[in-house]
């Protein structure tokens, strides 16, 4: 079991400014390709989604064979619902490359990705890696941002319990780091999800002591929820039964 004291976050990676201009021309790319096949999916999709049916390549760097596998049994699991094939490449190129390095876990937001240097990981497993912090991760891949960042949760944070939490070990976050990764409210418009899902893998735990109204507490999420599978379904159709 873990312990609330023992949370360690996942931060969403950023691009670099200068990667702005060469992230529009990907993202045109991909809703070309996304709008020819599904027209009718077009204003569901956010900029970091990938066109459905997109063959994404990951290729680890260091990790044991183990840690490896439980990546790869992450990716399958989100292949159940969406209609997106993700698989290992030795060699050549690659769009997801994956290291191990400590210090936390992280990962790019969907197709941004494509905009990092492919010298550079575009998703890293400091934590563990589990398979909760892998399906995780994995989702950022797809596209999927934090869940507490839902503008629709309303969550009614106790800031300064919150800034004090995330300052402390294991995170020993700045100030600004814990605004953008948990208090900041993203943008309505880059959402897809028609609601909360406080059962979602893309949740933090909130225990109790960082809101003002406890019914927001969230527990440690453990597998995709029925709303996660429902969202990337719809996200990316076409899967078989």
């Amino acid at each position: 079991m873990h312990a609330f004291e023992d949370i360690k976050a996942c931060v969403c990676r950023k691009l670099d400014p200068s990667c702005a201009p060469l992230h529009r021309e990907v993202v045109d790319n991909e809703r070309a390709v996304r709008n020819l096949t599904h027209p009718d999916l077009a204003a569901l999709l956010t900029s970091a989604h990938w066109a459905p049916g997109r063959t994404l390549r990951i290729a680890f760097r260091g990790g044991t064979r183990a840690a490896r596998a439980v990546v790869m049994a992450a990716a399958a699991e989100w292949m159940k619902y969406a209609n997106i094939e993700i698989i290992q490449v030795t060699s050549g190129p690659s769009e997801i490359r994956c290291s191990f390095d400590p210090g936390g876990s992280w990962s790019y937001i969907g197709t941004e990705i494509l905009s990092v240097p492919p010298d550079q990981p575009t998703i890293n497993f400091g934590w563990g890696p589990d398979m909760p912090t892998c399906l995780h991760e994995l989702g950022h891949t797809l596209g999927l941002i934090h869940e507490h960042q839902n503008p629709l949760a309303r969550i009614p944070w106790n800031k300064s319990a919150v800034l004090a939490y995330y300052a402390g070990p294991p995170n020993n976050w700045p100030y600004q780091q814990t605004v953008d990764n948990v208090l900041t409210v993203d943008n309505p418009a880059l959402l897809t999800n028609g609601g909360f899902d406080k059962y979602s893998i893309m949740e933090y735990p909130i225990p109790a002591e960082l809101v003002t109204d406890p019914s927001f507490a969230v527990g440690w999420n453990t597998e995709l929820s029925a709303g996660d599978k429902a969202l990337i379904a719809a996200i990316y159709p076409g899967v078989s039964d």
